[in-house]
């Protein structure tokens, strides 16, 4: 039985510790680590999240990731939204650290982080179609889901969710051909001053 005595508001040391513990076999992802030491009412509408279909369609597959990182993206865009200014590397300190703080919230927190998302998800298929995050292109030439253009993206959209210009198709295809986001979504992509600048770049090409 391990318990963590200090700090006693977040399980950052528990998430090390079981982190290091698992070192044989196969080592566990992060979120896979998160989903048993942040056990909770957060932890259950993430899994529920995931398999929300537009959710899904914007992943490009079905069937959840069994290592849970579309889970942890899910996370990713809730901790920066709702908490970047406490942001600091690294990123997964900082996710381990949002979910034990928000581990059992009110109602009213899961009832409004699941609109939010919902919506968010409804609004990019509606607008850019299935996988609206991983078009193929000059600066995506694979098709993948990049996190850092994920975490841009789809947080201004749900900042700007109400206010979608008619023109958001031509205002992506901006954001996406410019050299200096190309940058901020390859280059240290976990540093504060670098997140901060591609989600307020991403607000300001698309909804400003």
């Amino acid at each position: 039985i391990t318990k963590q005595l200090s700090p006693n508001d977040n399980k950052v040391s528990m998430y090390h510790i079981f982190e290091r513990i698992n070192t044989g076999g196969t080592p566990l992802k992060g979120q896979e680590v998160r989903n048993c030491i942040c056990n909770g009412e957060l932890n259950d509408l993430i899994i529920e999240l995931n398999n929300y279909p537009a959710w899904r369609d914007i992943i490009g597959n079905p069937n959840p990731n069994l290592r849970m990182e579309d889970m942890e993206l899910i996370l990713r865009y809730m901790a920066l939204f709702n908490n970047i200014e406490k942001y600091k590397k690294p990123m997964v300190d900082f996710l381990t650290i949002y979910m034990t703080e928000n581990q059992h919230p009110t109602n009213e927190f899961l009832n409004r982080e699941k609109e939010r998302f919902k919506k968010t998800c409804d609004i990019l298929i509606e607008k850019f179609g299935s996988k609206p995050l991983s078009k193929k292109g000059s600066q995506n030439p694979r098709g993948t889901l990049k996190t850092a253009f994920f975490d841009a993206v789809f947080t201004a959209f749900a900042k700007n969710i109400n206010n979608i210009p008619i023109d958001i198709v031509d205002r992506m295809n901006v954001l996406t051909s410019d050299e200096k986001f190309t940058r901020l979504i390859s280059e240290a992509t976990t540093d504060r001053n670098i997140i901060q600048s591609r989600i307020t770049m991403s607000e300001e090409i698309l909804f400003k």
